[in-house]
């Protein structure tokens, strides 16, 4: 048992929740005794649902058993389909949102991609019932993040949940939320950036906003990352989940899905365009990560490595002395004193972060 798991059947709940997410890849839950331990007569499904909905993967189950040919536990079908309908109506609030959004942006001439939520689970997954999206991300060039504030609040009837002068936010994070007066409005996300202090980040946005795609919300449209680059974006987020001990299996499954739909090359021509970016190392390490926690099923009888790699993926990960500036470190790109000055000014960048997270804006 990995030191980072709670319990025996903390453990059989993640290795279920592997198993099942398998299944969007063919495989899965074929093998009766699939993740039970010695201890176990039957797996407690509430654990996995509860574990689901942690890790942001709860939309995913009933296509997880969908595609592997199982059955749900006895009763679970009806649940499964009500959680997706919740997600779908939830999403569908989104989406007008984000169709008013787009048309400002549009109107004023301003940069913008929709970065994450349902029309991104769309692009992957087919599917827009599979991923809340209750809180909408978008990216706008640096140089108008606040002529794109001001847009969002006088055309939108939102207000900026931080003020003007929160370093923290504005310039650390690199983003900054709005709420609007109807209190069932989705909060708006605005990023001038995609990185967190300390951690990797691309060499340069304009590719982001320039190479996007447009997808039709009603007579309307949005323009959303291209595939390419919104994996970047998912590499940067298993960056930011795994220094900070969260989980990060959701996007492990979005990259194994992506692949296992796209040909054999698109592999090859994502490192390339991550080593571009210089994010190369970061990404490297993800996609390896991601393929060993999918390639085949995790079990109680499993290595050692393999368990700690599904518990980390969920969240359990054992805390190590200085993970976060050994994981910066690993992602530095460069060689030699190049690579040790750029790794240095990430430690000073966090470390000013730091010092601005004091006097910021907090929210529960």
């Amino acid at each position: 048992m990995p030191s980072g798991s709670k319990t025996p059947r903390a453990a059989g709940a993640v290795f279920f929740l592997v198993a099942i997410l398998r299944g969007w890849m063919g495989s899965g839950l074929t093998d009766p005794a699939r993740t039970k331990g010695p201890d176990e007569q039957d797996h407690d499904f509430s654990g996995v649902l509860s574990l689901a909905i942690r890790t942001k993967t709860l939309g995913l189950l009933k296509g997880g058993f969908d595609r592997s040919g199982a059955e749900p536990p006895h009763g679970l079908s009806d649940e499964l389909a009500r959680r997706q309908e919740e997600i779908l109506t939830i999403n569908l609030r989104a989406l007008m949102t984000i169709s008013k959004l787009a048309h400002s942006f549009d109107q004023a001439d301003l940069p913008y991609a929709v970065i994450k939520g349902p029309l991104r689970a769309e692009q992957v997954y087919g599917a827009m019932d599979v991923r809340f999206g209750s809180d909408i991300d978008v990216l706008t060039d640096p140089n108008r993040y606040r002529e794109a504030l001001r847009l969002i609040e006088d055309r939108m009837d939102y207000t900026c949940l931080v003020p003007p002068d929160d370093r923290w936010w504005h310039d650390f994070l690199g983003e900054a939320p709005l709420a609007g007066k109807d209190r069932g409005a989705p909060i708006i996300d605005l990023h001038n950036q995609l990185q967190q202090p300390g951690g990797p980040y691309p060499a340069s946005l304009q590719g982001f906003l320039d190479e996007t795609q447009t997808r039709a919300i009603g007579s309307n449209s949005a323009r959303i990352l291209s595939a390419q680059n919104a994996l970047m974006l998912t590499a940067i987020s298993y960056g930011k989940a795994l220094r900070n001990a969260e989980p990060w299996i959701a996007y492990a499954h979005e990259i194994c899905y992506a692949l296992h739909t796209l040909p054999p090359s698109a592999e090859e021509e994502l490192r390339v365009r991550a080593r571009d970016l210089r994010i190369g190392r970061l990404f490297d390490e993800f996609l390896r990560a991601s393929k060993a926690l999918f390639d085949t099923p995790i079990r109680h009888d499993s290595s050692p490595a393999r368990q700690k790699l599904a518990m980390s993926a969920c969240g359990y990960a054992s805390p190590e002395f200085l993970g976060r500036s050994k994981a910066s470190w690993r992602w530095t790109e460069g060689t030699g004193p190049t690579r040790l000055g750029t790794f240095a000014s990430a430690i000073v960048r966090e470390a000013k972060g730091r010092l601005s997270y004091r006097a910021s804006t907090k929210f529960d």
